[in-house]
């Protein structure tokens, strides 16, 4: 917290509460990583604590966080993972199951198309809080746990699709979740030696869930309903909004400007209005509860409503 606090309002000698020792090791961290880097271990170090009071075993626990934190650092960076995508000769393995990716490298972008009969309606899901995921926004994942080694092998094997959602708790290895999440199909799939599965995700559309079905595997599968959301298989156009986007991003510049959070800022703006707003919900350090509320709401002129109050 104090690292965060040194990265975004600098000096903070004054605070008695802090011993000058720390405030040396504070200083030497917080010019040594970068907010986003800060952010994920944060969110790792809650979820440990979590697993603490349900596991039998609290020193396996913390043993696993340490190997977690070291595979952050071989987690691919945006920027790598679009580099990545271009490289991989997408179009004909996507026409032959009727969707397509045009990917647009300069604009950190993609259009994607998929014919509504082809979505699953039977789909694994795998739960990840804070982890919100979109339609046309690439997801990075490093796949380490039994149960998801297993849901993504199964999903290679078979049409490359599995859902994302945020669970309501994390005290729970089985945890309630919430209704609404999105589909993804994989993209780029990658083994590494201590057999961890490195993979990207690329959002097709928005679900709700039915009802969750009998577990026959080590993950969860769900019954699902897209037809509150068949407009995230449409590419929207931008013109009825370009003085709300023009505000948005100011509004974007001055808030991650505030937490001294390293943005390009001119990359952001080439994305089209439901793209930069998917794409700040997913990097933003929301809450849990304020990135459900943006993948519910569905009419753009909500989304940005929603976004500039969370915002501001």
């Amino acid at each position: 917290y104090f690292i965060q606090q040194k990265k975004s309002i600098g000096n903070f000698d004054s605070d008695l509460s802090i011993p000058e020792s720390e405030q040396e090791i504070i200083d030497k961290i917080s010019n040594n990583i970068n907010m986003p880097t800060l952010i994920i271990f944060w969110q790792l170090i809650l979820k440990a604590l979590d697993e603490l009071s349900i596991v039998s075993n609290p020193i396996l626990s913390l043993e696993m966080l340490i190997v977690r934190l070291v595979h952050l650092k071989e987690m691919p960076s945006y920027e790598n993972i679009l580099e990545m995508l271009k490289k991989n000769n997408l179009n004909q393995e996507e026409e032959s199951n009727n969707t397509t990716i045009d990917l647009d490298i300069n604009k950190k972008k993609f259009n994607l198309k998929m014919k509504k009969e082809d979505l699953p309606n039977i789909i694994s899901i795998f739960p990840l809080s804070n982890a919100i995921f979109f339609p046309r926004t690439i997801l990075p994942l490093n796949i380490f746990e039994d149960r998801y080694l297993q849901l993504v092998d199964d999903c290679m094997k078979g049409n490359r699709m599995f859902g994302m959602v945020q669970p309501r708790n994390r005290t729970d290895l089985s945890p309630e979740v919430y209704n609404v999440g999105c589909l993804g199909k994989i993209i780029s799939f990658n083994e590494t030696s201590d057999k961890r599965f490195i993979i990207s995700l690329a959002g097709l559309t928005r679900f709700r869930i039915k009802k969750e079905l009998k577990k026959e595997k080590l993950y969860r599968s769900f019954e699902v309903d897209y037809s509150e959301f068949l407009n995230d298989l449409e590419i929207k156009k931008d013109e009825p909004f370009i003085l709300e986007k023009k505000n948005l991003l100011k509004i974007i510049q001055f808030f991650f400007e505030k937490i001294n959070y390293p943005v390009k800022y001119n990359e952001l703006s080439k994305l089209d209005l439901d793209e930069l707003i998917s794409n700040v919900s997913m990097i933003s350090p929301f809450s849990i509860e304020e990135k459900q509320k943006l993948i519910e709401t569905k009419k753009i002129d909500n989304k940005i409503k929603v976004l500039s109050e969370i915002i501001n």
